[in-house]
């Protein structure tokens, strides 16, 4: 579902407005993590009812857009006449296009720490901070940085636009969201995880929206859309499943201080590897 909406981006927008779209699908994304709590955690009770709820909740969501979306046909626009040939070599490597490749990299990054993050907030708040109300805490660190990713999103999308760059914002998103880990590493105190909540919201929101402006600018070809795009969806579904496979044996060898000095060093070179990305600016 994901790699399907997304590729509509790069078929519909223009190149100069794609920071602008891309921070609205930043902030819908966090948009509904937030709301999805609040539905699972708020106004329905119970495990069965909760994952119900999801369920409708999905199946409700793709009406707006499979009935309100005229959708073309993008291949008429790309298709090459017969005196063309066949499309260029670097419409077909994916991949191994290295632009394509740090792109990527660079997502599958920033990802894995935010899913570090989050997967493992309510056990941080439990067994490091030690709060009283482990669920009302993480309620609040979730909304923290939910509202602050969502407003980053569509500041730095636009933001980006103005400018004509790309790069500062996503490897700036990342550096932000290994300041916040780090804190979090360094201090483990109640006000201090407040502090590196926000700047893990403002950081990631900077990324969700321009990373997808990137993504959409380093595809080799419009004719292999769908495909590239469905590589990316693995570099945000992957890190979720990985995640727990890394922060097990970490916290085993260094706690939760060496398991956010981790996220702090992954979301930090994944900013940075845009950086090698030679055709966007």
């Amino acid at each position: 579902m994901q790699a399907g909406l997304v590729a509509t981006v790069p078929d519909r927008v223009p190149r100069e407005q794609l920071g602008s779209v891309a921070g609205w699908a930043g902030l819908s994304q966090m948009l509904g993590a937030l709301l999805g709590t609040v539905v699972v955690n708020q106004l329905v009770r119970g495990l069965s009812a909760g994952y119900v709820a999801c369920a409708a909740l999905v199946l409700v969501a793709m009406v707006p857009f499979l009935l309100g979306h005229v959708e073309r046909d993008s291949r008429t626009a790309v298709a090459p006449r017969e005196d063309e040939g066949p499309a260029p070599a670097t419409a077909r490597r994916g991949l191994r296009e290295p632009d394509v490749l740090w792109t990527w990299l660079s997502k599958f990054l920033v990802v894995l720490g935010f899913a570090l993050i989050t997967q493992y907030l309510l056990y941080y708040l439990t067994d490091e901070l030690r709060v009283a109300d482990p669920q009302r805490a993480t309620m609040t660190i979730t909304a923290v940085t939910v509202l602050s990713a969502m407003a980053a999103a569509l500041g730095a999308g636009r933001w980006s636009d103005r400018v004509g760059r790309r790069r500062v914002f996503v490897a700036g998103g990342g550096l932000l969201m290994a300041v916040g880990a780090t804190m979090m590493a360094v201090v483990p105190a109640w006000p201090v995880a407040l502090g590196a909540a926000l700047l893990v919201g403002v950081g990631f929101g900077t990324f969700l929206a321009v990373d997808l402006a990137v993504v959409a600018s380093v595809l080799p070809s419009a004719r292999d859309t769908g495909r590239d795009l469905g590589l990316f969806a693995v570099a945000t579904a992957a890190p979720q499943i990985l995640a727990p496979a890394l922060a097990v044996p970490m916290l085993a060898l260094a706690g939760y201080g060496g398991l956010y000095l981790l996220v702090a060093v992954v979301t930090a070179v994944g900013g940075v590897l845009v950086l090698r990305v030679r055709s966007v600016a």
